[in-house]
């Protein structure tokens, strides 16, 4: 990096090197010189150095047999970007592809004991116990509930597509438990498509955005006019996506044709396949 600094009147421009770190770094200081006066809820400034050429000199795949992509994800934000960064030469190294959590639980065995020992008393008089959270708490959470004695073979555990998870899969206590998900035949197709055009595979929600984009394609296209109207959107027969039908609904909620799987130790079995439309009326 060259800095050229002024020089008296009458002399020539006196021309510096300085390395890219030294000039980070007196960049951050002025910024912390000047950090008070931004308003109480505006983020911390972020000063990143970058050459250039925008070129990446090197690309390192990371895997693991036991994280999940947000746990790998979590790991090099936290510990091998940072490292990396330091390295002499090196400008900035960047994450593609990466999985962030949503949020992150830490459960209190301690704490659960007893919100499980009263569902563990009222189990007596249920037929199924609703878990709508992930893989990250699931698992701790039915371990409390069968340490407060609640038998799992008389109660049927029903969860939500966050259950779609090796971690839940290679549950014992879990198999069996029915959860509302897309059906993964069409994710599959994507995820083939977009591993071929890309070279990586495709976060979840990467279907959301596709679907939205080529809904918006086809409306243009078929619609006219009345492409974007409420009364075009809010359609009683919704549209087909990747992971099966859905509507927007007037009142701005949103509807999915939905499979119900059964956890087993090799995946999501179906137990009722996702509707293929909305029936007339609803």
């Amino acid at each position: 990096m060259q800095l050229v600094k002024p020089a008296p009147e009458g002399r020539p421009r006196q021309r510096g090197q300085i390395t890219a770190d030294r000039a980070v770094a007196d960049v951050l200081a002025k910024v912390n010189q000047v950090k008070y006066l931004l308003p109480r809820e505006a983020l911390d400034p972020v000063v990143v150095k970058q050459t250039g050429d925008s070129t990446a000199l090197l690309y390192m795949s990371f895997n693991s047999k036991v994280m999940t992509p947000s746990q790998i994800t979590d790991y090099l934000t936290r510990v091998v970007q940072p490292k990396l960064q330091t390295i002499d030469g090196v400008a900035n190294a960047q994450i593609l592809g990466g999985q962030t959590f949503a949020m992150r639980v830490w459960l209190d065995p301690n704490k659960m004991a007893e919100p499980a020992r009263r569902v563990a008393q009222a189990a007596a008089q249920v037929d199924s116990i609703f878990i709508p959270d992930g893989a990250d708490a699931v698992p701790q959470v039915v371990q409390a509930l069968v340490a407060a004695g609640v038998n799992l073979k008389r109660v049927q555990l029903l969860g939500t597509g966050l259950w779609d998870d090796p971690r839940v899969f290679s549950t014992p206590a879990l198999d069996g438990g029915w959860y509302a998900a897309p059906e993964s035949s069409g994710f599959r197709n994507f995820s083939g498509r977009y591993r071929a055009r890309y070279g990586q595979d495709p976060v979840r929600t990467a279907t959301l955005t596709y679907d939205a984009v080529a809904l918006v394609a086809a409306l243009v296209k078929t619609q006219g006019q009345q492409r974007f109207s409420e009364q075009v959107l809010t359609t009683a027969s919704g549209f087909a996506g990747i992971d099966g039908v859905f509507r927007f609904r007037p009142d701005g909620t949103n509807e999915r044709g939905l499979a119900v799987l059964r956890v087993t130790p090799t995946g999501g079995q179906p137990v009722s396949a996702a509707p293929r439309s909305f029936a007339p009326g609803t």
